[in-house]
């Protein structure tokens, strides 16, 4: 039914388009203008995407009633073509027949027939999940916590998030997991970062900045920010307890990944694309998971302990 529409809306522009053509060619003439039936103006698809979307030969069939070559009625109806809203342009091919590229309205006009709104869901599949109990966990952007994102990470928080959402719009249950590498190497290089930030903020820095320095301006910010918090909360303690806690890795650590992800947390809703869970990697090992992972895998046979060469 939606080609049909479509093909019915062409064709109509097509016998109008013709009309005017003729009236050009025949504007000396006493002969009558004789058209073709509406129904009879064939389309057919050119044999080559390079050629256009459609074509028509009725120029062929026409010729003699406008008492010139197939190849004028043909140049002729291309030129009224071109200046209709549904066609981008036209152009004549062999003998006689009229080449077209359509807009994009008259196939999204055909989508919009065939299928309404609701184009590329599939409604079986929300029965199918009812039955088997299946979802999608979809993991995305999960920039390492050591910095504010970069466009590249933008780029896959917005194709993420638009995969999220196709999906969710074929019928399935997603779930938006952003993973937080909040454990190792470079977690530890950040704390040391941050830590050096802050002595520095008090006049106490060392003469060189820890390896694997984290040299944005941004970890400035928050060991400004965080001096507060270590010089009024957590030094209520007691005095030894506070004098040990301010050089402590792990306290800074634990400061510095907040302030990361409360600025990727701002980031992402600022560009619309909202994981909807979290996950610490740092709570995964403290939990035991994944050790119980490797367990389990030990158990099957589907692990074995290496070295590097």
């Amino acid at each position: 039914m939606s080609s049909m529409y479509c093909h019915a809306r062409l064709r109509r522009a097509i016998y109008e388009a013709l009309l005017r053509a003729g009236r050009v060619l025949l504007a000396d003439s006493s002969a009558p203008l004789v058209l073709p039936k509406l129904g009879d103006i064939a389309l057919s698809a050119p044999p080559a995407t390079e050629r256009g979307d459609f074509a028509t030969g009725v120029a062929l069939r026409c010729a003699k009633s406008f008492q010139c070559s197939p190849r004028a009625l043909a140049a002729g109806l291309a030129t009224e073509l071109e200046s209709v809203p549904l066609v981008d342009s036209a152009w004549v091919a062999g003998p006689g027949f009229v080449n077209m590229v359509v807009v994009d309205e008259l196939w999204q006009d055909m989508i919009a027939q065939a299928c309404g709104a609701r184009y590329g869901a599939d409604s079986r599949a929300h029965e199918q999940r009812a039955h088997e109990g299946r979802h999608v966990n979809l993991e995305y952007v999960s920039a390492n916590p050591t910095g504010p994102l970069h466009v590249a990470h933008a780029r896959g928080a917005v194709l993420g998030d638009v995969l999220a959402r196709i999906l969710e719009f074929a019928g399935l249950e997603v779930r938006r997991e952003y993973y937080v590498n909040d454990s190792g190497a470079q977690v530890d290089a950040l704390a040391e970062s941050l830590r050096y930030r802050y002595l520095e903020f008090l006049g106490r820095a060392p003469s060189a900045p820890p390896a694997n320095f984290y040299p944005g301006e941004y970890l400035k910010k928050t060991a400004a920010a965080i001096s507060i918090d270590i010089n009024d909360s957590d030094k209520s303690t007691s005095g030894e307890q506070s004098a040990d806690l301010e050089l402590s890795l792990s306290w800074f650590r634990r400061h510095a990944v907040d302030a990361m992800l409360a600025i990727i947390h701002a980031d992402l809703e600022a560009l619309g694309a909202r994981p909807q869970e979290f996950v610490s990697e740092q709570a995964l090992i403290d939990e035991g998971r994944v050790e119980a992972s490797f367990e389990a895998l030990r158990a099957r046979n589907l692990a074995y302990e290496g070295r590097l060469a």
